[in-house]
């Protein structure tokens, strides 16, 4: 399956949380993706050199920053949500795709700053693989 390829800038691309669109998000983040390793150092490891395999495979995380909305549906919809499983879907600006995956909403944090628009932030747990594809 071929992609476009393109840089782009986070205008236009939306995040929806079980058919939900997250309204006033401002960045999106993947963190955290990582590979564990087993050791497979044995006796026949003369070089001195311990020896690995891949082991299970962690998608990371996805936090969600936005302008905070007190009494937004689609902001106050996220606190019942925290410590279930939900789909998510983040549609990239530009038709450049479509990126889905399941993953368990861990915290929900709210910021009421002095100078500047309030802020949440979300965090999600991915649970299993991230899904690429087409728009």
């Amino acid at each position: 399956m071929s992609f476009a390829t393109a840089s782009f800038v986070g205008v236009g691309q939306t995040i929806a949380y079980n058919s939900t669109t997250l309204n006033h998000i401002t960045d999106i983040d993947y963190s955290g993706s990582k590979v564990d390793t087993a050791d497979t150092t044995d006796t026949s490891a003369i070089s001195g050199y311990r020896t690995f395999i891949p082991a299970l495979k962690d998608a990371g995380d996805c936090q969600i920053k936005g302008i905070w909305y007190p009494g937004e549906a689609s902001q106050e919809g996220l606190e019942p949500l925290k410590g279930t499983v939900a789909s998510w879907v983040h549609t990239l600006p530009n038709n450049l795709g479509i990126v889905s995956f399941t993953g368990m909403l861990t915290s929900v944090d709210k910021t009421a700053n002095l100078d500047k628009s309030g802020e949440f932030t979300t965090k999600i747990k991915i649970s299993g693989p991230i899904i690429y594809a087409q728009s």
